[in-house]
């Protein structure tokens, strides 16, 4: 068997060992029969169909190779070595050739989806998180506190609650926990369970999960807080870009840059005052969110919720966090409570 396309099979002909070259130097004879293989192998049955250029490369390689090689063998008696590097020299182009297209192949053959969809309940009570329901198009309920995104890269899922992430090993109908707060639990699909799926356009779905997978590359290329001095604009570049894409958690966390970059940067808001002077809000901040929300993400309510109350305009704080509550935003919900609970307990205070 020749190399597959998107796998890294190789055959002999093009991966000799060490014991094989030894005896292909030893014996030139050897050489005429390696390269009659070569050339029968590659004649027969193309190395790869996607690739036309790669196919004619290998042809030419082995027929050089072979007539060559018997040419040599006629006219001479003795070994030559400088021919033999000669055609090592092709035989190790082609080796390349077959090697980078198998690395390339192989990663386009990569599945990058949200397909997965279903309740999936901790086997244990130990469990930070009891269960996860995933709606087939990239967005999972967790444990009812709020809406997270997902996608899955062959076997390895990808979530993001929130600013942490979790990964887990898709093994049948279960979920191994192999990172920080999910790390040695294991959840079960029910099969019973009613979870409608949101999976309407495949082709789109796979897009948003492509999307994701791309937002997670950079993330993980990126130094933490590296963007922060303003010298490095390419971290917001590519949110920007995966934004205008559809991506609405690049949108939320470009909004989150502005956010910051409009407060006056982390140091003010770690130094802020209690009592926040009301201010206009920053149109572009706005637009940001709203794009997310536009995207169908209500996270976006809870984003603006909290940006409205750092700006001190807690009457409109109140307003969007109750509109995304009401449309069934669970990050919402909890903040609303948050922010009544605090100006109570400050009332309170103030009454003392």
């Amino acid at each position: 068997m020749g190399l597959k396309c998107g796998t890294f099979k190789v055959s002999h002909f093009y991966l000799p060992g060490l014991v094989k070259l030894v005896k292909l130097i030893s014996d030139p004879n050897s050489i005429v029969r390696l390269s009659r293989g070569l050339l029968r192998e590659s004649l027969s049955k193309p190395v790869c169909k996607k690739s036309q250029q790669f196919d004619r490369l290998t042809v030419t390689y082995s027929t050089t190779f072979f007539r060559l090689c018997t040419a040599k063998m006629k006219n001479l008696n003795r070994f030559d070595y400088n021919f033999i590097t000669k055609m090592l020299q092709a035989k190790f182009r082609l080796l390349f050739i077959c090697f980078f297209t198998g690395i390339s192949l192989s990663m386009s053959a990569q599945k990058i989806t949200n397909e997965i969809q279903g309740y999936f309940k901790a086997v244990s009570d130990t469990a930070l998180y009891d269960y996860f329901s995933f709606d087939g198009n990239g967005s999972v309920d967790i444990v009812g506190l709020g809406t997270g995104y997902y996608f899955q890269k062959d076997d390895t899922l990808i979530v993001y609650p929130d600013k942490s992430i979790f990964k887990f090993i898709v093994k049948d109908d279960q979920l191994h926990g192999v990172s920080d707060w999910v790390g040695g639990s294991v959840w079960k699909k029910e099969k019973d369970s009613a979870v409608i799926s949101a999976r309407l356009d495949t082709d789109e779905s796979d897009a948003l999960a492509m999307l994701l997978y791309k937002y997670y590359q950079l993330k993980s290329n990126v130094a933490e807080w590296a963007f922060l001095d303003g010298s490095d604009t390419s971290y917001e570049n590519s949110l920007r870009s995966l934004c205008d894409s559809g991506l609405s958690k690049a949108c939320l966390d470009l909004a989150g840059l502005k956010i910051l970059e409009d407060m006056g940067g982390v140091g003010s808001l770690l130094s802020a005052k209690k009592e926040v002077e009301k201010r206009a809000p920053n149109e572009e901040v706005l637009n940001i969110i709203y794009e997310a929300i536009g995207l169908g993400d209500l996270n976006g309510y809870s984003v603006l919720g909290g940006y409205y109350a750092l700006i001190g305009d807690m009457d409109m704080a109140k307003e969007m966090l109750t509109i995304g509550s009401d449309l069934g935003c669970s990050k919402c919900s909890m903040a609303l409570f948050s922010l009544t609970l605090e100006e109570e307990m400050q009332n309170k205070e103030n009454d003392e």
